[in-house]
């Protein structure tokens, strides 16, 4: 996950860009940016970067599913088989 560093990196250097323009300028431009970067890289839930609830559960060993177009259990290697009308 580069992309999130990238992105703390950019906001930095316009944090810090935006410091000067408004010393020398007298122009607020974007000093909510240095507050942004420490939450948006930190404070996040683990559970959030799993985007769907899970679809199934495995009928051998009883844990959670999160794939929709799993044929077999990734825990204990049982087949599934479901009825998408009562899952869904």
């Amino acid at each position: 996950m580069v992309w999130r560093y990238l992105v703390f990196v950019v906001s930095i250097i316009i944090t810090i860009l935006s410091f000067f323009l408004y010393i020398f300028f007298d122009f607020p431009f974007l000093f909510f940016l240095l507050l942004l970067p420490p939450f948006y890289l930190f404070n996040r839930d683990k559970k959030s970067q799993i985007n769907y609830p899970p679809q199934l559960k495995c009928k051998n060993c009883g844990k959670e599913i999160y794939k929709k177009n799993y044929k077999f259990c990734p825990y204990c290697g049982q087949e599934q088989f479901r009825n998408d009308k009562e899952d869904f």
